[in-house]
């Protein structure tokens, strides 16, 4: 409950005690009143009145006091009017002592008149249980045991299927929206996540990402959507499906291991691979060439952890040959990766021989770009030349071995050309599906080639505005890891959930968040994403940083002692012997989290872990697609 629910709300008591006070100020108005009613008219003595107390042979006389007495002892008894006195005594204290005044300085000494004597005794009396009744409350309440604080080290708890209802995170597999996650432990309902923030998953080697998460929601899902297949197997598992939901489906897998059969089924159709060319969506005339250039150099060139200047003058010479291929004339129809990698493999002109045919080399290529129509063009080339030859030859050396993957003919047939764009995602007339294929034993060479794409759709999905009536793109990035620091993801975690991107990570373990995106980088990740997604880890800080989501929560800790003891005397006629014990049981709130490193390194196999934003860890089933039918 929040506080502002907690302020608005006030106990019973408080409003017992408000109507409690009332009566007391009344019957206390009323008592003075006729008090000095009383003494202002005075009164003559009642002649044979058997009940005479006193001189003035009034029966009421003096029993004003007694009244009071027998009243408070009355209510003394009466602790259920303790709200009155605590009320009372916070806000209206002057009223209490003003009454206590007024009564001692009246008790017995009223009036002679029979009538008024007899309503000023019977207030008295009213007046007396009110305020015996407080008295005894108040005592009550000093000594009452105090209140026992629930949750008081953690409220943290396991969410219930009455919580998932609640939060409408219970879906149905036809809907189609929204991002699956898995099943509810009892019912066995699809828990979905409708919300557009990103996802981040963790599941080491043979937990089942892709069985349990990834193609469940290729299977089912109405968006469209990007991912990395690095062995081929979502495409082949739901391709065809995707396809008869009306999507249209393009399959990139330069060397189309998507296509072989495995014991699941047929690989795909041939007509479904296709191309892309991340220079073929620049512009020499658009403002944003630059940017973009830039972002592609830096998904080319993976920064070194050391010494990062060669690389950095790496990037630099080949966001420039981006530019001069996109932009010259001459190089109209080789506007490829595959000819910016040419350029860098061309032999350096010799700076002896003024005579020198250039024609062929690098220098020639510099000179063109030295006389560009375009400054920014002019300004790559001068940047390089101004260098001294050990430094270029550094430079070269540097930019070369990060574009040596271009030298595979699978790979530049891949860039060679454009099939679709990444902004039909969005405006397509109807929704699109993208595979990378990337065979695993290829990954870690040919990484540069996924980043590249990834970079060039990011751009894309970036500028194209999103339609309201359509659910958000959804890129899934398998095997986050192997893309190595890409800077343009780790900012589009925290920008692109508002504009119509959904991105979906997928990593082993904490750990290698930790080591590409340093101690504080890595947590963007998490901070971002609506949903993370734990299938255990066998990674002992992954499995901490569990223990610390899950939360804190309260248990009360018993403890039982025992004592025993035992005594005896013998004396010439006999002796005794005596023993005795006790027990004594104690209960005591710890704190402890809510689930141990150690429970969250040992998850059984078809368990998972959900954390949804601002909501309680959710235990949940796994969704093994070739167990259960979507």
């Amino acid at each position: 409950m929040g506080a502002s629910d907690q302020k608005g709300k006030r106990p019973v008591w408080v409003k017992a005690a408000k109507i409690a006070g009332l009566i007391f100020l009344v019957l206390l108005a009323l008592f003075t009143l006729f008090i000095l009613v009383g003494l202002m008219l005075g009164g003559e003595t009642a002649p044979n009145d058997p009940y005479d107390f006193g001189p003035a042979a009034n029966p009421w006389r003096g029993m004003t006091g007694m009244m009071i007495i027998i009243g408070a002892v009355l209510g003394a008894g009466l602790v259920s009017l303790f709200a009155f006195w605590r009320f009372l005594t916070r806000r209206y204290g002057w009223a209490v002592l003003a009454g206590l005044a007024v009564l001692l300085w009246f008790i017995g000494d009223t009036s002679d008149q029979p009538g008024i004597s007899g309503i000023t005794a019977l207030l008295g009396f009213g007046l007396g249980l009110v305020t015996g009744g407080g008295i005894a409350a108040g005592l009550f309440l000093k000594i009452r045991p105090p209140k026992t604080l629930e949750n008081v080290f953690g409220s943290s708890r396991w969410a219930t299927k009455d919580d998932l209802t609640g939060w409408g995170l219970l879906g149905t597999h036809e809907s189609g929206s929204g991002l699956f996650l898995g099943l509810e432990t009892e019912s066995g309902e699809p828990i979905v996540y409708e919300g557009d923030m990103h996802a981040l998953t963790v599941a080491p080697t043979r937990t089942g990402k892709g069985a349990t998460a990834i193609i469940p929601n290729l299977l089912r899902s109405h968006s469209s959507i990007l991912v990395i297949d690095p062995k081929g197997e979502n495409a082949r598992r739901t391709a065809a499906k995707r396809e008869a939901m009306g999507q249209q489906v393009y399959i990139v897998d330069p060397w189309e291991v998507s296509r072989e059969s495995d014991r699941y089924g047929e690989g795909v159709k041939g007509e479904l691979i296709a191309r892309f060319n991340p220079l073929g969506a620049l512009d020499k005339d658009d403002p944003d060439l630059a940017s973009d250039a830039m972002m592609l150099a830096d998904a080319l060139v993976i920064e070194a952890e050391k010494d990062p200047f060669w690389t950095n003058e790496a990037k630099a010479l080949v966001y420039g040959f981006i530019l001069y291929v996109v932009s010259a004339p001459e190089e109209k129809g080789h506007r490829h990766l595959g000819r910016v990698r040419e350029i860098l493999s061309l032999p350096a002109g010799s700076e002896s021989d003024e005579d020198e045919d250039l024609t062929g080399t690098l220098d020639e290529i510099l000179i063109r770009m030295a006389a560009s129509e375009y400054p920014l063009v002019r300004s790559a080339a001068y940047r390089f030349v101004q260098k001294a030859e050990k430094e270029r030859s550094g430079v070269i050396s540097t930019a070369q071995s990060n574009t040596h993957f271009l030298e595979s003919p699978k790979i530049t047939e891949s860039l060679g050309t454009s099939d679709f764009r990444f902004a039909d995602l969005k405006t397509g007339e109807r929704p699109v599906t993208v595979y990378l294929v990337l065979p695993l034993d290829r990954l870690s060479t040919f990484n540069r080639w996924l980043r590249l794409i990834i970079t060039s759709a990011l751009i894309d999905l970036t500028r194209t505005p999103a339609d309201p009536e359509r659910p958000p793109v959804r890129v899934i990035l398998d095997e986050f890891a192997a893309l190595e620091k890409l800077t343009l993801i780790e900012s589009a975690y925290a920008t692109m959930a508002g504009l119509g991107v959904q991105l979906w990570a997928v990593t082993q373990d904490l750990s290698q968040l930790m080591r590409l995106y340093g101690d504080k980088g890595w947590q963007s990740f998490i901070s971002n994403a609506g949903v993370f997604q734990y299938f255990g880890s066998r990674d002992f800080e992954t499995a901490k940083y569990a223990e610390h989501l899950t939360g804190m929560t309260t248990l009360t800790k018993r403890s039982i002692s025992f004592g025993k003891n035992w005594g005896s005397s013998r004396s010439a006629r006999g002796g005794s012997s005596s023993s005795g014990g006790s027990e004594t049981i104690n209960h005591d709130d710890v704190q402890r989290p809510l689930a141990y490193a150690d429970q969250m390194m040992t998850l059984d196999r078809d368990q998972q872990v959900l954390f949804i934003e601002n909501r309680h860890p959710i235990m949940a089933r796994k969704y093994w697609w070739f167990k259960e039918q979507v």
